[in-house]
């Protein structure tokens, strides 16, 4: 209910993939698909198989493996329809005021050639108390959005799965961040990693933050209290 209605007027399609929850998410997406005035975009579609944590679960789980993260990524391109295809994750919501900068990147795709888009996503951190805390030292620029081909997928690297296309990529990129990756302390967002000691470096800083935030520990030189003004409708 916080992410889906936020996005369901910027894509062609949402293709949403629901890997054997045990809550009401996919009755909630349905209700949303009924409701919303885009809901008819979107897909459900169910990944039955258990997926490996990243780290050193995933690192030994073979490439070919249904329990791997690069064939489950890979696996989900190939429910997409369209030409070009945007990962977007359930815990990413466009920033307030930002979703015309992600418009104006889809409409300028070359379609005639093959782009890799990166856009920048700013985490925040939902305290114990509820308030919403931005880390300053966490703007991230991530390849999000690239053609629905063959010949760009998903590869097992060391910690998760890495996007290594077989052809060139013309790399673009959204200058402005344009998206909000949430993060609730009061719950153990790292669950899906093999253990918090066998974290890439940039998940090392977010552990540090999410601790930090958690536990009552905000320094302003690290943390900018967000306003309500600051934040989706759906998060006020």
């Amino acid at each position: 209910p916080v992410v889906l209605p936020e996005i369901l007027g910027l894509f062609d399609e949402v293709v949403f993939i629901d890997n054997a929850s045990t809550d009401a998410t996919v009755a909630e997406v349905a209700r949303i698909a009924v409701e919303h005035e885009h809901g008819d975009r979107i897909k459900i579609v169910s990944y039955p198989f258990s997926i490996a944590r990243c780290g050193d679960e995933h690192w030994a789980t073979p490439e070919d493996s249904v329990h791997n993260l690069a064939y489950y990524y890979n696996w989900c391109l190939s429910q997409c329809s369209f030409d070009y295809v945007f990962k977007w994750d359930l815990d990413m919501v466009p920033i307030p005021g930002q979703s015309g900068a992600l418009s104006e990147a889809f409409s300028k795709i070359d379609h005639q050639a093959a782009e890799l888009w990166s856009v920048r996503c700013q985490t925040i951190y939902k305290s114990p108390q509820g308030d919403w805390y931005a880390a300053n030292d966490e703007v991230n620029k991530e390849p999000r959005l690239h053609p629905n081909s063959a010949n760009v997928r998903y590869r097992k690297a060391r910690m998760w799965e890495a996007l290594q296309p077989d052809i060139e990529l013309v790399d673009r990129e959204v200058h402005t961040p344009c998206i909000y990756e949430l993060k609730d302390t009061s719950v153990d967002e790292f669950d899906h990693w093999t253990n918090t000691t066998d974290l890439s470096p940039r998940k090392q800083t977010e552990y540090a933050n999410y601790c930090a935030v958690r536990d009552g520990r905000v320094d302003p030189a690290t943390f900018t209290l967000l306003r309500s003004t600051d934040l989706p409708s759906s998060l006020r």
